[in-house]
């Protein structure tokens, strides 16, 4: 647990979801946070248990607070997954947003100008909002640098 992120906000949710979701199946306590069970017995309860821990000890300070009167692992799970993939959805718009309207910044050389696109196209795949690779491609190479000419030439022929 200490090696997965804490869970901050909507801007990390997709990550801490994937990394809690590989560890929560690696201890075998997937199906008690994620499902609704009509038998509660002992052992299901010291498995709900040990997926509160999993979570709680996964969450910041502002998380924490939204699960503060879950009573299940699956009621800590269900709450931040409506509250963060909802969040989700209004961060995917304004990455695509970012992504389409984006120029290059004068002060900023090539590779940061590069890493900056392909940052915006990583985190729109981790909101299953995949850039294929030759759209990336083709905004880097419209947003190049007139001194770049050259090569956006050579590169398209």
């Amino acid at each position: 647990i200490n090696q997965v992120e804490k869970l901050n906000g909507v801007e990390n949710f997709q990550l801490w979801k994937f990394e809690i979701t590989i560890l929560l199946k690696a201890n075998d306590l997937y199906e008690v946070a994620t499902e609704v069970s009509a038998v509660q017995d002992a052992a299901w309860l010291k498995k709900d248990a040990n997926a509160q821990k999993v979570i709680v000890l996964s969450l910041g300070k502002k998380p924490m607070t939204h699960v503060l009167n879950c009573k299940t692992a699956q009621s800590m799970w269900a709450k931040l997954c409506a509250i963060y993939e909802r969040d989700s959805e209004q961060r995917k718009c304004a990455l695509m947003q970012e992504f389409f309207s984006y120029t290059m910044d004068k002060s900023c050389d090539v590779t940061t100008h590069i890493s900056k696109l392909v940052n915006i196209a990583s985190n729109l795949k981790a909101l299953n909002a995949d850039i294929a690779d030759p759209m990336l491609i083709s905004k880097i190479l419209v947003t190049l640098p007139d001194s770049f000419k050259g090569f956006v030439t050579a590169w398209e022929s």
